[in-house]
């Protein structure tokens, strides 16, 4: 035998010993695992359901990579009209927590309470006089326009981890803390930011931006007598117009899910221009609610004429 054929042999047999012992170890490993259930938990994440972006975002923050969040409401649907699907009742079935808004923001909400007990509302430790009133019977959902209230909604978040995932409780903590102090800074931005604007008058078509309006001491004025999408009536038009001029305001705030056709058609029967809000609720792969807040302050300020 050559010696070129006595290398390959030798190399033939060290390879496969190698491979004996890695098929040896993983065998050791799995025999580990099942025999032990403890070690074979510290494999699982939990899964957790959100309803729709902010709930998610902020779940995102806390979790980490030691639980799997899964949005219920896809990416471009409304997740105030949205209808659960099939797919979305199993994945609410199998998640070990369920977080929502709250406030009836959900159509969906009794029947996510129905479907899977471990329910967290991000919304029920805020106190009555920090919810604002819509009508009698309706509360405004829209907490997490105000990084004040949404600091309390990443607590009330943190809580449900902590009821579920309890081995993970310094990581879960250091996250939200973490994440409270991103809205810390953007609290004082905000604050910062509109302390000196030579108008304080925000002009409004709806009750979106309440809870922001209400932190940062903004005068909001709805406008009555116009309903979004619609067309309003000539006499509408100018009580509307004569109001904007006696209060020289120059610009109307409106959330952007105004139709088109109609900003338009509105801004010129109006003679002023519409500044779109974002109201945060629907996800945006290119920018998450931290940098869409600030665009949202950068369209206050222009409007508000802050130095």
């Amino acid at each position: 035998m050559n010696k070129r054929n006595l290398t390959i042999i030798l190399l033939s047999i060290v390879s496969v010993g190698i491979i004996f012992f890695i098929i040896g170890d993983l065998w050791i490993s799995a025999t580990r695992i099942k025999n032990h259930p403890s070690i074979k938990k510290d494999f699982k994440k939990i899964n957790v359901a959100t309803s729709f972006y902010p709930v998610y975002f902020f779940t995102q923050q806390i979790a980490g990579n030691k639980a799997e969040v899964f949005n219920i409401t896809p990416e471009k649907s409304n997740p105030q009209s949205y209808k659960l699907t099939a797919q979305n009742i199993k994945t609410l079935k199998e998640s070990d927590l369920v977080i929502l808004n709250g406030l009836d923001f959900e159509l969906w909400t009794n029947d996510a309470i129905e479907i899977n007990k471990s329910i967290c509302l991000a919304s029920s430790n805020l106190s009555e006089n920090q919810v604002i009133e819509i009508t009698e019977t309706k509360m405004n959902p829209y907490i997490w326009i105000s990084p004040v209230l949404a600091k309390q909604m990443t607590d009330k978040i943190l809580e449900g981890f902590l009821e579920k995932d309890v081995k993970n409780k310094n990581y879960y903590q250091a996250n939200t803390e973490k994440l409270k102090t991103e809205l810390d800074n953007l609290d004082r931005e905000y604050k910062n930011e509109l302390a000196n604007c030579y108008n304080k008058k925000f002009v409004v078509l709806d009750f979106s931006f309440s809870y922001l309006a209400k932190q940062y001491n903004l005068n909001q004025i709805l406008l009555s007598g116009l309903s979004i999408n619609e067309n309003p009536a000539e006499q509408q038009i100018k009580n509307i117009k004569d109001f904007i001029k006696e209060q020289n305001i120059k610009y109307i705030f409106a959330e952007n899910s105004l139709n088109f056709q109609w900003q338009k058609n509105i801004e010129e029967k109006l003679e002023i221009k519409i500044i779109l809000l974002d109201v945060i609720n629907k996800d945006l792969l290119r920018e998450n609610y931290f940098s869409r807040m600030r665009n949202n302050l950068k369209n206050i300020k222009r409007g508000l004429e802050c130095e």
